[in-house]
């Protein structure tokens, strides 16, 4: 083998050996530190729970957090802008799928919802994050918005006051560091 083939495996190794050991971490933490009963409160207490995920919500909110990754929402000086661009793509998505006559199965929505989970939390290793505590950051995040719960719109509207924002918790990913 060659040196750029050497540094590779090496690296390469140094991953693994990193994945085993988050893992081993996170099996041994338990339920102590598993975020995801945090997650599931959170949905039942903004009464999210309630409303029955429909294609439109689901691609709006994952088209929301691509842009976001992207940067995209840092474009705009006004949150209509970027709300008006992610539904665009939305309706886009959506009129692509219709035509083509495409339809999924509970089940293979739930496993491609899943699957987001998997991948997700690779990446987030893969960027030398912890993933159950880069997760508990978001949800402190997410924990320190208040509002209320629009039942005409079906949907939880977070409070934007000054007062409110002055208690929004803000996540500190570099604690999460690996």
């Amino acid at each position: 083998m060659n040196n750029k083939q050497d540094e590779y495996y090496k690296g390469y190794e140094e991953g693994l050996e990193a994945g085993r050991v988050i893992a081993n971490q996170m099996y041994q933490d338990g339920f102590d530190n598993n975020p995801l009963p945090r997650i599931v409160m959170w949905n039942i207490d903004r009464k999210l729970d309630t409303v029955e995920p429909d294609d439109s919500s689901v691609v709006y909110c994952k088209l929301e957090e691509l842009f976001e990754f992207l940067g995209i929402n840092k474009c705009f000086k006004d949150e209509k802008q970027f709300k008006y661009l992610v539904n665009k793509y939305k309706k886009y998505i959506l009129e692509e799928a219709s035509a083509m006559n495409a339809k999924a199965t509970i089940e293979e929505k739930i496993d491609a919802l899943c699957d987001d989970t998997v991948f997700n939390t690779g990446f987030v290793m893969r960027y030398g994050y912890d993933p159950t505590m880069a997760l508990t950051e978001t949800i402190l995040e997410i924990e320190s918005r208040t509002g209320a719960y629009d039942e005409e719109l079906s949907k939880w509207i977070k409070d934007k006051s000054e007062e409110a924002r002055s208690r929004w918790y803000e996540a500190r990913y570099e604690k999460c560091l690996i």
